[in-house]
């Protein structure tokens, strides 16, 4: 990764991703712009364990770029879990 380089959030959502199988996603989908696109089960996953909480309450933004800040934080969050 060189500085400057912008990432989409589900590609940071995917890699940070530390699924294991007796976890459960969340009933709701709590994005409204998250569909069942190919990184829609990895984002629950994410939001249900604290790893994310999206943009806003109803907004996850996964077309957005995703900052450093942002990586960091996903990344601090899944290896504390």
């Amino acid at each position: 990764v060189t500085f400057g380089q912008t990432y989409a959030k589900e590609n940071d959502i995917l890699f940070v991703e530390l699924e294991k199988e007796d976890e459960k996603l969340p009933q709701e989908n709590p994005f409204t712009d998250i569909q069942h696109d190919y990184y829609y089960d990895a984002i629950l996953w994410a939001y249900e364990n604290g790893i994310t909480t999206g943009l806003k309450a109803d907004k996850f933004g996964p077309e957005e770029a995703c900052t450093r800040g942002q990586v960091v934080t996903f990344l601090y969050r899944g290896l504390n879990k």
